[in-house]
């Protein structure tokens, strides 16, 4: 059961990340919920700068730079690698 809730959260959370779903419901702890919401903010706007022309490529490796941070941060509170 926990690999079929874990496996549902990463397709929700790819959704969300490329847009096709406008919101993400995560559930648990509040450092989970709090490290996993700023990790994926961050890997949906990288997406979305990726996929707009106005984009510098400045503005890119600086979202890269906060996505990575946030990563980090989620692996260091839940012990998993941010998988995006």
């Amino acid at each position: 059961m926990r690999n079929e809730k874990k496996n549902r959260l990463l397709i929700e959370s790819v959704r969300y990340i490329t847009g096709n779903q406008k919101n993400l419901k995560v559930k648990g702890p509040t450092p989970f919920v709090n490290a996993y919401k700023e990790a994926i903010k961050a890997s949906r706007d990288l997406y979305e700068a990726l996929h707009n022309d106005k984009s510098s490529l400045k503005d890119i490796e600086t979202l890269v730079e906060i996505r990575n941070k946030a990563g980090i941060k989620f692996q260091k509170i839940t012990g998993t690698r941010w998988p995006f």
